[in-house]
């Protein structure tokens, strides 16, 4: 959190995301389900997604399109394992 910014919370609306990315968080939310029982919500991935991006201190700020974004993110992921 930047230092003096109130906790308060906004909803953020996507549009235009592609069918594909939907299908591929639906099925894995399903699998979450499946393996334990518990119900997860699109926006509860999306929060969790934004706050390991955050968390990981990882420097984003090279990247200048969606692209090079997914693509870093990648493989920080990969870099993980």
């Amino acid at each position: 959190m930047i230092k003096g910014m109130a906790k308060t919370k906004t909803s953020i609306v996507l549009t235009r995301v592609p069918v594909d990315l939907i299908s591929e968080v639906d099925h894995l939310r399903a699998s979450i389900r499946l393996k334990t029982g518990k119900a997860v919500y699109r926006a509860q991935l999306v929060r969790a997604v934004l706050r390991g991006l955050i968390d990981s201190k990882a420097d984003f700020t090279g990247c200048g399109s969606e692209s090079e974004f997914a693509k870093h993110v990648a493989r920080q992921l990969k870099k993980a394992k």
